[in-house]
């Protein structure tokens, strides 16, 4: 039982990385937001992507609490580092 409410629960993970794939597009193909604004979001969405494939197909939130932390920590500086260089740098 719970093999199949785990498989239900990574269809779902998968709809939602569809589905913050094709937002992204939609932004950037409509020129939503200005390019420093729509780095930013892309980035962003990234990282939650990047933190579901890691939490829910890589397994990690199996792993021990520590090197959770250690990834969660490493994606948020990594994240922060790029929005900011790409906050500050001139368009």
């Amino acid at each position: 039982m719970s093999s199949a409410i785990s498989s239900r629960f990574l269809v779902i993970v998968w709809a939602f990385l569809v589905v913050a794939t094709l937002g992204i597009n939609l932004l950037v193909y409509f020129h939503a937001l200005t390019s420093q604004s729509l780095a930013a979001v892309v980035m962003l969405v990234a990282a939650i992507k990047i933190r579901a494939v890691f939490r829910h197909y890589m397994e990690l939130k199996f792993a021990p609490l520590s090197w959770q932390l250690i990834f969660d920590a490493w994606l948020l500086v990594v994240t922060l580092c790029l929005v900011v260089g790409f906050w500050i740098t001139p368009v």
